[in-house]
């Protein structure tokens, strides 16, 4: 191949050898640019594949960071319940005393009030008894 170089042909043997090489170099790298272009487009692929993972931990982690809040929120309001549970408890437990107390009482009074009748029932007799 003969190269031309403002309307003049080189025709020396060194032009023409250096002009034959640029040729096969030029030949051998067109391989090499077209697997650049193939690296280049794997990479900004890569890039892209990177960029939406990112987007995509960057929303699950907002997600996370909300669920977190409700765990929270729920735990707190379970805390709370238990609380109150335990006070519920307590004040049931001072109820349940304060019925058994007057259960006693109610109980003693039941006892006294049948004495009373057994006695009065026994003058009852005994009056009877001493009328007849």
């Amino acid at each position: 191949k003969v190269i031309e170089t403002d309307e003049r042909v080189c025709t020396r043997p060194g032009c023409i050898a250096r002009a034959q090489r640029l040729d096969e170099l030029q030949s051998e790298n067109e391989p090499l640019r077209a697997q650049l272009k193939t690296i280049e487009a794997k990479c900004a692929a890569a890039k892209n594949k990177v960029a939406l993972t990112e987007n995509a931990n960057a929303m699950v982690e907002e997600k996370n960071d909300e669920l977190r809040a409700q765990i929270d929120e729920t735990q707190l309001a379970i805390q709370t319940a238990e609380a109150e549970a335990s006070r519920g408890d307590s004040q049931n437990q001072v109820l349940r005393n304060q019925l058994a107390q007057i259960q006693k009482e109610i109980e003693k009074l039941k006892a006294q009030t049948d004495e009373k009748a057994k006695a009065m029932q026994n003058l009852k007799d005994k009056a009877t008894q001493e009328v007849i």
